[in-house]
């Protein structure tokens, strides 16, 4: 580890409706982008100089990791299994440098070459790494970060180039692109290791594929200055778009309300973040349009556990916004420019303890908590949103508040009882993928769908 100074602030509260600042640390360079770890409360965060840091957000040190990391990271996959991450410098990069989440130490770099390597994403059912390589999509083994095989691209003078993984149906869908004609997208049977279908997704280059098992949907984000679109991972059918411009993909411009149904996408109007729009899934149609002044939304999370949305917005995105899903009206504002000249970037989540971090106002990261309602929001008992369970990485969150008196259990769908559940955080990487239930000696059950 390399250690270097760093500004640990803890500014005097500053309360507002729904959010407070706990902690901001100031960084030697600049940041951008972040990837939080909640099994070690951990965050990554790329900075200028090709520095990768390492910050433990229970003692808020930071290290750095050494050798000279990549700074950008736009293209990753974890896998949580062997808690390891694959890393890319940026797309038509050639290596991928994988490094041990829990030590902080790199342990493989891979090299392709050059201009081939495009995106990845790892299967956990499988404990693979699936990469998009021009003219092929190559599998490599977790277990001792080696090709062991792969498929020829299915379309001639054709690339193969982002790959996302659907874990309910356990298939991979790659994005078969070449420049001026229309793109296809590959689904592979994970099980079988096969080509099941190829549909076309006219002129886009879909970046990412953001899935809503519950209707069997798949939202994604265009690489280049295209637009969104919306495709049935039942059917392998692509069914439209939006007329949303988009152009900062990387940053994930994009998030799914899963209790109500909804999408939310920011639009960059020639190269400019400048609103936000709501979409409901059921119909897959623009309800509402929420124009910011100045610089827009860059990146847009939405957190299960409130059922809120936080977004950046202000004349140079340097304002944290909270938007109330039930309603889509944002009851609270936090200015972050106090020690930087822009807004974050980049904004994190934490399932486990509720944490927002705001990442990269110049320097500068923000940890932010929720203090409780927002002025227009109203106070229900039966209140979806705070009664759903979450589940992220093998870790099963049962809220306090989860209208499940009793002792609940979780079953499976024979009503097998596989494991007692507890207020908090449930471990539940143990138990094989498939569809469980929440049940209460009252009778309530919740649907959980553990996929790998």
């Amino acid at each position: 580890m390399k250690r270097k100074a760093f500004l640990l602030l803890f500014p005097a509260v500053i309360y507002s409706q729904v959010l407070v600042i706990d902690t901001a640390i100031v960084f030697p360079s600049r940041i951008s982008r972040g990837i939080y770890f909640s099994e070690f409360d951990k965050l990554y965060i790329s900075g200028d100089g090709s520095f990768l840091y390492a910050v433990s957000c229970s003692t808020y040190k930071v290290d750095t990791i050494a050798p000279g990391i990549p700074r950008s990271v736009d293209f990753f996959s974890y896998n949580w299994r062997q808690q390891k991450l694959y890393l890319s410098v940026e797309t038509r990069a050639d290596r991928i440098v994988v490094i041990d989440v829990a030590r902080d130490t790199v342990l493989k770099e891979l090299y392709f070459e050059p201009g081939r390597l495009w995106g990845h994403c790892y299967v956990s059912s499988s404990n693979r790494l699936y990469i998009g390589c021009s003219d092929s999509l190559l599998i490599l083994d977790c277990n001792n970060d080696s090709i062991i095989g792969g498929f020829p691209c299915p379309v001639e003078r054709f690339f193969v180039t982002f790959v996302s993984w659907d874990s309910v149906h356990n298939e991979v869908y790659a994005v078969i692109h070449q420049y001026g004609s229309p793109a296809w997208l590959a689904v592979y049977d994970c099980s079988s290791e096969s080509l099941l279908s190829m549909f076309r997704v006219l002129h886009m280059l879909p970046y990412k594929i953001y899935f809503h098992y519950r209707l069997n949907k798949g939202y994604f984000l265009p690489y280049d200055e295209a637009l969104p679109g919306v495709i049935d991972i039942q059917q392998h059918q692509f069914i439209k778009y939006f007329p949303i411009p988009i152009f900062y993909a990387t940053l994930e411009p994009i998030a799914i309300d899963t209790l109500d149904n909804k999408v939310y996408i920011s639009r960059a109007k020639q190269r400019w973040p400048d609103t936000l729009f709501v979409i409901d899934c059921l119909t897959d149609s623009i309800v509402k349009k929420l124009l910011e002044a100045g610089w827009g939304p860059l990146s847009v999370r939405w957190a299960a556990w409130s059922n809120r949305l936080y977004f950046t917005g202000g004349p140079r995105g340097e304002t944290l916004k909270v938007l109330d899903c039930r309603t889509d009206s944002v009851i609270d504002r936090v200015y972050l420019e106090e020690f930087g000249l822009y807004g974050p970037p980049d904004i994190e989540l934490d399932p486990i303890r509720h944490r927002i971090f705001a990442i990269g106002c110049d320097s500068t990261l923000y940890v932010l908590r929720e203090l409780g309602q927002g002025i227009e929001e109203e106070k229900r008992s039966n209140n979806l949103a705070r009664s759903a369970p979450t589940l992220l990485r093998g870790v099963l969150y049962l809220p306090e508040r989860a209208g499940v008196a009793g002792k609940p259990v979780l079953v499976d769908i024979t009503g097998r009882r596989v494991l007692e559940l507890v207020p908090g955080a449930n471990d539940v990487r143990c138990l094989a993928p498939g569809v469980y239930f929440i049940r209460t000696a009252g009778g309530v059950n919740r649907k959980v769908v553990i996929a790998r």
